[in-house]
């Protein structure tokens, strides 16, 4: 059934392809979103990724705020750093949002597809890409700061890739994975 196949791969991409940002409430949900110095902003809250947030549980849900269409798939989740809202797309591009309104702020250019979420610590935020790059980006203005290469992917007889690990900040350093 490859039609069926691809039919699926085309709407799960498509339905990737938009980030819907659900609308709440209430000071403890916007507290416990900002990140702040020797608070980093990460995939599952801390650099062991446990998931387990200190704060308060925040308000219901109250429906759709806005959402914002990139040019590829978003697979990773998004961060939130304060009123900024980042995402990686496969489209190549860091996205800066306002998360009051979804407007774009800033997008930077990684020169290849982010399919992780990216971190955020003391003012910079850390995204891989299928560039086999890990990049700094200043989270105010968007400028990329430094940019590490890799080397080229090893063979993965596994399948296994990478580059869909978020980075780890932790202790003033960056932690990736790598596929070289």
């Amino acid at each position: 059934m490859p039609g069926v196949a691809t039919g699926m791969k085309t709407l799960c991409l498509r339905a990737a392809a938009v980030l819907v940002l659900t609308s709440v409430s209430g000071s403890a949900a916007r507290k416990a979103a900002v990140s702040q110095p020797g608070n980093p902003a990460m995939f599952r809250v801390d650099a062991r990724h446990t998931g387990d947030s200190k704060s308060t549980a925040g308000p219901a849900l109250a429906g759709v705020k806005w959402t914002f269409r990139t040019r590829g798939p978003v697979r990773g989740s998004p961060v939130i750093a304060g009123a900024t809202v980042l995402i990686g797309s496969g489209d190549g591009n860091l996205y800066a949002l306002e998360a009051a309104t979804g407007r774009e702020k800033w997008r930077a250019d990684l020169g290849g597809a982010a399919h992780s979420a990216p971190a955020v610590a003391d003012g910079l935020a850390f995204v891989t890409s299928r560039a086999r790059s890990v990049t700094a980006i200043d989270l105010s203005t968007g400028q990329v700061r430094w940019r590490f290469r890799t080397g080229p992917d090893l063979p993965s007889p596994w399948g296994w890739d990478f580059w869909v690990s978020s980075p780890t900040v932790d202790g003033g350093n960056v932690y990736v994975g790598s596929g070289d």
